[in-house]
């Protein structure tokens, strides 16, 4: 006998499947069955229950192929569901290759979680799958979903890091929440025509998952959604129904350089392209009024004039933050709000357009930091570079007036009913019939050389002496909100 032992031990060596076992079952008696329980592959006709299965994943340490194909799963006692493999029945386990039953029509929350299967083909039929199936399974490198399942449950094969291969059936409607959170081994994914949302980080850290086609009839695509994954190009223009993309949905993807974004979003959660750092041009939606919180922060896009457009009205915090590569920003004349940070840290930038503002739009804390300076021009209207020159953050631009913006300000000739304008003595005296609230002098390339705050006097003088001989345009900003423009020689 000990020599009959001792030559088992040695086949084991070379025979992964030295201990097989065939067995034919009646619901609750696998434990008798089952002659040797360092079995490794194991075959069941049939039928089982949920007592066997947790016999199964608990007291046969070794097994490593499970053959379910000619099994049926009944009810039991414990209210575990014919033709269902139970919730966590085969959690942990060690069985690598396992072939589940023809019949099965669902698998329960957690049934295969943390165990370390290679492959899953999971049978037409199955209508039901359950949230956090596979989650964990290190080794699954390929799933095969059914026609007959409707979703991908939240959490299904998250955490899945080898997981390569994934075919889904048209039929499937969403895909849940965290389903193929950090897949980073998956490349390739084809998501069917038929799905309409996306769940919150459902390819969220699929760092190697680089190209994607969304589905036409997509509706929503959750927080954080594609966040960390490798694709280069974003691509929802045809999702013509899709109103909602939840913040930070392309959010880290290093590799994104390209993204356009359907007419029908109605709204746009905040940093939906925060740190795509290769992301050089983007297309949103006409109607977008706002450009949300860290929206496109450390990007590096190289226009800006489909980003600001005649329909936006506040730029939020950070929005545009570090876009290293923008030369040139025009700030529609609809926008009302600039908060904090939204254009800071924008090194190459050399020009501000803001001839089209009539009014400053409000602004947040440090809007500019590290952008505006000396070098960096901000075109204005000749009405309201006054305003611009006295208000904190805007006054560190180099504001010039732009002379054609300024062609249809009202002008005036000295003298008038209204204003008279005389240079004598190296000064410029300006008598109006209005109350005067600030006078500004500019030269001809449009820098601001003088200003003076009037105070709602009716009468001005400014002395020039020091001033280049030459023509000056002199705009006047009264109390009542109006100005006038002209060009005087001194």
């Amino acid at each position: 006998m000990k020599v009959i032992f001792a030559l088992l031990a040695l086949l084991s060596l070379s025979s992964p499947t030295l201990y097989a076992e065939q067995v034919e079952s009646i619901a609750g008696t696998i434990k008798s069955l089952i002659h040797n329980t360092q079995t490794e592959s194991l075959t069941i006709t049939g039928t089982i229950n949920a007592a066997d299965i947790d016999f199964i994943n608990n007291h046969l340490p070794n097994l490593v192929t499970l053959d379910l194909s000619g099994a049926t799963i009944e009810a039991s006692a414990d209210g575990a569901e014919s033709n269902t493999l139970p919730a966590y029945a085969l959690m942990g386990s060690r069985i690598s290759t396992l072939t589940l039953p023809a019949n099965l029509k669902t698998l329960a929350d957690g049934c295969l979680a943390a165990s370390s299967i290679t492959s899953l083909i999971i049978p037409e039929g199955v209508d039901s799958i359950g949230i956090a199936v596979c989650n964990g399974c290190n080794s699954l490198v390929e799933v095969t979903v059914p026609s007959s399942a409707l979703a991908v449950p939240r959490l299904a094969f998250k955490g899945c890091t080898a997981l390569k291969s994934v075919t889904l059936p048209l039929g499937i409607v969403s895909i849940g929440a965290q389903s193929f959170y950090g897949c980073t081994a998956l490349e390739k994914i084809t998501i069917p025509e038929t799905t309409t949302a996306i769940g919150d980080e459902a390819f969220n850290g699929c760092t190697r998952l680089s190209n994607v086609k969304f589905p036409s009839r997509l509706k929503s695509v959750g927080e954080a959604a594609f966040s960390s994954t490798g694709i280069a190009m974003a691509d929802l223009s045809e999702c013509k129904n899709m109103k909602f993309l939840g913040s930070w949905a392309f959010s880290h993807c290093l590799s994104l350089t390209e993204a356009s974004l359907p007419e029908s979003l109605t709204e746009v959660g905040e940093g939906i392209f925060f740190d795509c750092t290769s992301l050089e041009t983007v297309a949103l939606p006409s109607t977008l009024t706002e450009l949300t919180p860290y929206m496109l922060k450390d990007a590096s896009l190289t226009s800006a004039d489909d980003i600001l457009t005649d329909v936006t009205q506040s730029v939020g915090r950070y929005a545009l933050y570090g876009n290293e590569q923008l030369t040139f920003i025009k700030l529609p004349a609809s926008v009302g709000r600039i908060d904090d940070k939204a254009m800071a840290r924008m090194g190459s930038l050399t020009q501000v357009d803001a001839t089209g503002l009539k009014a400053l739009p409000a602004l947040g804390e440090n809007v500019f930091d590290g952008t505006a300076g000396a070098d960096v021009t901000l075109l204005a209207s000749a009405a309201m570079a006054p305003e611009f020159e006295a208000a904190p953050q805007w006054r560190e631009f180099n504001i010039v007036i732009d002379e054609a913006s300024s062609a249809d300000a009202p002008t005036i000739d000295a003298p008038t009913d209204k204003v008279m304008i005389r240079h004598a003595d190296n000064t410029l005296y300006i008598k109006s019939e209005r109350a005067i609230e600030t006078v500004t002098l500019h030269d001809m390339q449009g820098r601001a050389i003088a200003r003076e705050a009037i105070g709602g006097n009716s009468l001005a003088t400014i002395p020039t002496s020091g001033m280049a001989t030459g023509v000056v345009i002199v705009t006047i900003q009264f109390t009542d909100d109006s100005a006038y423009s002209i060009k005087v020689k001194i």
